[in-house]
């Protein structure tokens, strides 16, 4: 019996560090910093975003996401400095992550800025065996009830934008450090996550702005994952948006201006894959300040 439980266990922390990733990649366009430090700043002032997502809805004790991002520019030393914070909680798995990004913005000519940055921060992670049945309770491994590791993290990344168009390559997990697994006696590996990120933003005329995106992305031990969105605003007050991630989801997005410089909306993705017969689709609420386009950048 003891084995039987340890086995379901093992089974879904893998589910768990893949998953944990998509709710990232179906909102990619609204937490840029998540993924890529340098692009702090480059909205040339003030801007937070908070995200919540409920993802894989009917499934049992399946993730639960809360994100915030902030970055400010910092005009005369063309630095731009950034904040990220995340809270994930998947089964007996809660991890949180808070990281500092700093960048420097370079201007290359009067149409193009070239942005390097570093993001430097840390991973608390809880394994809480109370929401486990356990089949023998007297087993040393889990007499605390719980395993809690605190493990570095630091990563880079590189932004090229101008009004119309913006590239990027960053590894947001480059260097971190592996934890012991109990049930293996052994170190379990972090995974390291390398993006690339295109982007293209078009005014149609005086009403309406094309946005559209790419996010590619690369993790150890993974498969291979990508998603393309696009999205119309009118008038920056109202955001319609759809997004497809490659044998994985569809998805769709509205938000809309409450007020100046304030944007709420909600984003909805379903599962194409052989996941979809277990779930509901995941849900993700979202509230912005500052610009919405890096059009608008003042730097």
């Amino acid at each position: 019996m003891k084995e039987l439980s340890i086995a379901i266990f093992l089974f879904f922390i893998p589910n768990f560090l893949f998953s944990q990733s998509d709710y990232k990649l179906s909102v990619f366009n609204l937490n840029p910093i998540h993924f890529n430090p340098a692009y702090s700043g480059t909205l040339g002032e003030l801007s937070a975003v908070g995200v919540h997502s409920s993802q894989f809805t009917n499934f049992e004790k399946s993730p639960r996401t809360q994100f915030l991002g902030l970055q400010y520019f910092i005009k005369d030393k063309n630095i731009g400095l950034g904040l990220d914070i995340s809270n994930d909680q998947f089964g007996i798995v809660k991890e949180n992550n808070i990281n500092s990004n700093i960048s420097y913005i370079l201007r290359l000519n009067e149409n193009f800025r070239l942005s390097f940055g570093i993001k430097a921060g840390f991973k608390s992670i809880l394994l809480d065996y109370s929401h486990l049945n356990i089949f023998d309770p007297d087993e040393d491994v889990f007499l605390e009830g719980f395993q809690r590791h605190t493990i570095p993290n630091l990563g880079f990344g590189l932004f090229i934008v101008s009004e119309e168009f913006n590239f990027g390559i960053s590894s947001p997990t480059f260097y971190t450090q592996d934890y012991k697994n109990i049930f293996t006696n052994k170190f379990s590996p972090e995974l390291v996550d390398y993006y690339a990120t295109v982007g293209y933003n078009r005014i149609l005329n005086s009403s309406y702005t094309l946005q559209s995106n790419i996010l590619a992305r690369v993790v150890d031990g993974a498969p291979y994952s990508a998603m393309i969105a696009l999205s119309v605003e009118y008038e920056e007050s109202i955001l319609i948006g759809a997004n497809f991630e490659l044998d994985s989801s569809i998805g769709s997005l509205i938000g809309f201006k409450i007020f100046d410089n304030f944007y709420a909306g909600y984003a909805i993705d379903f599962s194409i894959n052989n996941f979809q017969k277990y779930n509901s689709g995941s849900h993700n609420f979202f509230l912005s300040y500052g610009p919405r386009s890096l059009r608008n950048s003042d730097l």
